[in-house]
């Protein structure tokens, strides 16, 4: 048990939010595939017992990523790089004419 412990703290270490968010991807598709096959009678529990874990886990995970949030240095503004508009007969046969140059 230790070795499949210390297997996913390195597999967290060496991922990055992508690879977490096709995980949530994979386990949401297997919970829905297994929410279609339950029979119509058994859905119900199902529902709220899936509802009481959401907010069980969706509360913390939000309040830490607010805190982190909150404690991030705010991003330096970057100035706008895009073109002025120019006129039909200015320099140019119309405006998709050459756009992507000045794009970076």
């Amino acid at each position: 048990m230790k070795r499949i412990i210390n297997t996913a703290n390195v597999y967290v270490q060496e991922s990055d939010w992508k690879d977490f968010a096709l995980v949530k991807l994979c386990l949401c598709s297997v919970g829905l595939m297994i929410g279609a096959a339950l029979p119509k009678k058994a859905k119900k529990p199902v529902i709220f017992g899936a509802m009481a874990v959401f907010v069980a886990t969706y509360v913390p995970l939000i309040t830490k990523f607010m805190r982190i949030l909150a404690t991030m240095p705010k991003p330096v503004e970057k100035p706008d790089r895009r073109r002025p508009l120019r006129r039909m007969d200015e320099e140019s046969a119309g405006p998709a004419d050459d756009w992507d140059e000045d794009w970076e």
